[in-house]
This record gives C-alpha cells, structure tokens and sequence, in this order.
C-alpha cells in the first residue's frame, strides 16, 4: 500500500484526533487559566515548606518542580496538602527543600495552590498554543483537501 493511499484512508481518523486534542487542551488551558485567575484573585496566604526538587529531563527539554505542603482551613478543622508545580530555573536553583515558603491556596478548594506564582498561567498558555496548533492543521488540512476536489473538478 503506498503512503498516499495509506494517507487518504486515515486521514479522517488523523484529523478527529486533531479535533479531539483541540478541544481537549483549549479546554484544559481554560479551565486551568480560571483557576489561576480566581487564585490571584481569592487566594489566602498561608505559610509552607518546600519538600523535595526535582529536575525532569525529557528528550529535548528540562523542567524544574518543587513540592511543597501547607495546612490549611479545610471543612470543619485544618489539613495538611501536599502539591507540586513547574517553576523557571531562576526560582528552582534560589530555594532549597526545607525552606519555609508562602503558599496562596483557594479556600474553597485548598488543593489549588502555588508556592511560585503563574505556574498555573503559564501552563495554561502552552495548552491554548498546542490547541490553536491543532486547529490551524485542521484548517489548512481541510483548505487543501476542498482546493484539490475543485482541481479535479476542473
């Protein structure tokens, strides 16, 4: 079977994919992009320690977490959370595990917080990026294929 042939038969499976991951992550990036926005605006304060570092290496990038717990007002008494997040090289290589940090945490949901804040902006940037990607190759699949059906019309 030649590629062309292989293309043209999965090529409507390729571009539901597509569709999906649009959906999926401009979805995600919102959701998490509302988060973000009602924890800079609603967060408390409320103080924590850095627990571990962790530099994650992957095929052509480097990223930095930290962890972190922090007790907060939760239900009807206090508990304790333990979250992590990306942060710049910057900020990862100025702090320590140990090390007492501020924590903004939402009351309502304890489980959203940051130690360093826009990790959850920024992160929500780079899943509208991957979706508006998607879409444009949807666009222009779908531009391509309604200009080769008018040329072979002709």
């Amino acid at each position: 079977m030649n590629g062309l042939l292989l293309y043209n038969k999965l090529r409507p499976w390729i571009l539901a994919v597509l569709a999906i991951l649009a959906v999926y992550t401009i979805g995600m990036g919102g959701y998490e992009r509302y988060y973000a926005s009602k924890l800079a605006t609603e967060g408390k304060i409320a103080p924590g320690t850095l627990t571990a570092k962790r530099v994650i290496k992957e095929r052509n990038s480097v990223s930095y977490e930290v962890s972190f717990q922090f007790t907060a007002p939760y239900k009807d008494g206090a508990a304790r959370f333990f979250n992590s997040q990306l942060v710049s090289i910057e900020v990862y290589e100025s702090h320590e595990a140990g090390e007492r940090v501020p924590v903004r945490f939402l009351p309502s949901d304890p489980r959203w917080a940051e130690a360093f804040p826009g990790a959850y902006w920024d992160r929500s940037l780079n899943r509208f990026g991957i979706g508006i990607f998607c879409i444009a190759i949807l666009i222009v699949s779908i531009l391509v294929e309604r200009l080769r059906n008018r040329r072979a019309k002709s």
